[in-house]
């Protein structure tokens, strides 16, 4: 599971068939309850699984307590939670077979020594478990062909035929947003932050 990612590990990432979103709140201050937003807003084609530890439905769609609790597989979990629990919900994930974690969460390698001493802890745990990492501290990922808004600022790109990665969260949302507004569409986003973790020369 090391390495560059391949064209089958990019089409499930961005066409997932089922997408659980760790972290999802009721609160629309907080990240997990925009992106989730923002998912079933973009009417999103696959199975959507919301999971919160106090909540049982959350805009409307059923939600889950923990991973371990959601029928079937899970090929990319989005992860807004905060940085304490990151560790316990990156095991889960490796415990329920997930493909990918999309780490929203942020306070790793850009705070200093000590967030990147957390970082690796994370990247070998995940390693072991045979996940791959978008982030930690990622903007999201957008798929037009799956309808798939996994993004943090509240934006439905137009869907069209480019596809690029940003490592600039906020300017990748510029660009989409502009670009949108202009009639130009968008195919596949992804700003994975740390670039190394996803395979990317800087």
């Amino acid at each position: 599971m090391k390495g560059v990612f391949t064209m089958i590990d990019l089409d499930l990432l961005f066409e997932p068939s089922s997408i659980a979103v760790i972290g999802a709140s009721v609160n629309p201050n907080k990240w997990g309850n925009m992106i989730l937003s923002n998912i079933i807003n973009g009417e999103y084609t696959g199975r959507l699984y919301p999971v919160n530890p106090k909540e049982d439905n959350i805009s409307g769609v059923p939600t889950f307590h923990n991973l371990k609790d959601i029928p079937g597989g899970i090929d990319v979990g989005i992860v807004a939670t905060p940085r304490s629990a990151l560790l316990h919900v990156i095991e889960e994930c490796g415990e329920k077979g997930v493909k990918f974690a999309v780490v929203i969460t942020a306070g790793y390698g850009e705070t200093g020594e000590e967030g990147k001493i957390s970082e690796r802890e994370i990247l070998k745990l995940a390693s072991r478990s045979g996940i791959r990492i978008v982030g930690p501290n990622c903007m999201g990922i957008f798929g037009a062909k799956a309808k798939l808004v996994g993004l943090m600022p509240p934006i439905i790109p137009k869907k069209g035929g480019i596809s690029f990665i940003s490592q600039s969260g906020n300017i990748g949302v510029q660009i989409l947003l502009s670009g949108s507004s202009q009639g130009i569409g968008f195919n596949r986003f992804v700003s994975p932050q740390k670039s190394e973790i996803f395979g990317m020369p800087r």
